[in-house]
Formats: C-alpha cells, sequence, structure tokens
C-alpha cells in the first residue's frame, strides 16, 4: 500500500488511536469467544454443578447492569 493512499485512508486518526481501536476490537472477540465455553469449562473441568454455572452467569449479568448504571449516570452529569 502506498504511503498517500494509507495516509488518506487512516485520515484524522494518529497511530494511538488505530491500536486503542484494534486492541478493543480483539478484546471484545476474546470475551465473545470465551463466554460459550465458561459453562463447559466449570462443568467439565472444575467439575462444578449447574448452580454455580448459574451463580457466575448471575453475578456477570449483574456487574454488567450496576457498571452501565454508573456509566448512564456518570455521562449524564459531565458537562457537555
Amino acid at each position: 500500500m502506498a504511503e498517500s493512499e494509507r495516509q488518506r485512508y487512516f485520515a484524522g486518526l494518529s497511530r494511538n488511536t488505530f491500536l486503542l481501536a484494534c486492541a478493543s476490537l480483539f478484546a471484545d472477540i476474546s470475551t465473545e469467544m470465551l463466554y460459550p465455553v465458561l459453562p463447559v469449562f466449570l462443568t467439565q473441568t472444575l467439575n462444578a454443578s449447574g448452580s454455580v454455572v448459574g451463580l457466575v452467569d448471575g453475578v456477570a449479568q449483574a456487574t454488567q447492569n450496576i457498571v452501565q448504571v454508573f456509566r448512564l449516570a456518570f455521562g449524564q452529569a459531565a458537562p457537555a
């Protein structure tokens, strides 16, 4: 890819911004890959019961909801 073509493609993005976006993308992909495998890992490898799997999933959902509430509260309270 020619230098001028690359600069036009990433116009307005610094190198750090691009790398942060890549890191965020890969973190999201890894989370999406791990989530379906977690119950199998808990039950087969750690010999956890279905109740423990439900508890882990419930804690994960509760944490997500709590973080979302704080994110919305602080996001709306921030001055424009």
